[in-house]
């Protein structure tokens, strides 16, 4: 995930707002669907293989075919892996959905206070949440809310709204079809899934959502961050980001399954605490494990577990 620009341009590149775009959920999702059918398209490119030097030798083409992805990469890589029928293969590291969630829990929480701040009249609606709105939205192992904060109803309608309309490039709604309802013509998929415990950017409560969608919680390993050495820092980008601790066991658990197609899932420290294969307890993947930013109300859960 990264940040986006604020700055809308026409087609010869010339800004023509600064302001939010109000487009912006149905820019994301035609996004998400456009780049799935660009990997898509990709895979059979190499396997029909690909001249890369323009020198009449093929130079890229097909010996293992299978597909990892991290972050956005496996937002879109759950839609890849569930619709593609010539990809059978691959690891996802650290998604999660449906994006307004994501969002919502995580530092890209400004992006929507900048879109209920364009809305007329205003969404903000202050209060304790971070970014000035509060929405007064519990998660799954939260208490009820039965007072919410003036004017919550509405963002949550705004939200309820928002998820509806992304759907169709909700990598949420596409997990099902990996296990549970595979497209016809379809092989048999060998996917598994990566997250770390008290991810900033892709909450754990949206991987979970993703994960629930699709019955796959057995085939997620879990990376816990919270007792590594570098377990002050957000564990999102572990599997590439050198300085964190996790990279090179999450690396091996990926070069194992998919050198081995798909047969071999490996723990990575083997009996040891910081990885669980599959994951022990599926109910830390209810909760952020950090102050949950739609309450402003500290994170206060014992011994680190939901």
């Amino acid at each position: 995930m990264g940040p986006t620009d604020h700055k809308t341009v026409d087609a010869n590149g010339n800004v023509i707002a600064d302001a939010p775009s109000r487009f912006a959920t149905v820019g994301l999702r035609d996004g998400l669907i456009q780049t799935t059918v660009n990997v898509m398209t990709m895979v059979r490119m190499v396997e029909h293989g690909v001249d890369v030097l323009g020198d009449g030798t093929v130079t890229l083409q097909k010996h293992v075919l299978a597909y990892y992805g991290q972050s956005f990469g496996a937002i879109y890589g759950t839609m890849v892996m569930a619709t593609d029928t010539h990809l059978s293969v691959g690891v996802l590291n650290v998604g999660g959905g449906p994006i307004v969630e994501i969002a919502r829990l995580s530092g890209f929480r400004n992006l929507l206070a900048d879109q209920l701040r364009v809305s007329r009249p205003t969404l903000l609606n202050g209060g304790p949440g971070l970014n000035g709105f509060t929405e007064s939205m519990p998660l799954r192992l939260d208490p009820t809310v039965t007072n919410p904060y003036p004017g919550a109803t509405t963002i949550q309608k705004y939200f309820d709204h928002a998820n509806w309309q992304e759907r169709a490039g909700d990598p949420v709604a596409f997990a099902p079809l990996i296990r549970l309802r595979p497209p016809a013509g379809a092989p048999p998929k060998h996917v598994i899934w990566q997250s770390a415990f008290g991810d900033h950017t892709v909450p754990n409560p949206t991987a979970g959502e993703l994960y629930r969608a699709g019955h796959v919680l057995d085939l997620v390993s879990y990376y816990r961050n919270d007792k590594t050495p570098t377990a002050g820092s957000d564990p999102h980008g572990f599997l590439l980001d050198p300085r964190l601790f996790g990279r090179d066991q999450g690396q091996a658990q990926v070069l194992a399954y998919i050198s081995s197609g798909g047969a071999t899932v490996i723990d990575p420290d083997g009996p040891g605490p910081i990885w669980e294969v599959p994951i022990v307890n599926a109910r830390n993947l209810d909760c952020t494990h950090y102050p949950q930013p739609q309450t402003g109300i500290a994170y206060t859960a014992s011994a680190g577990e939901c």
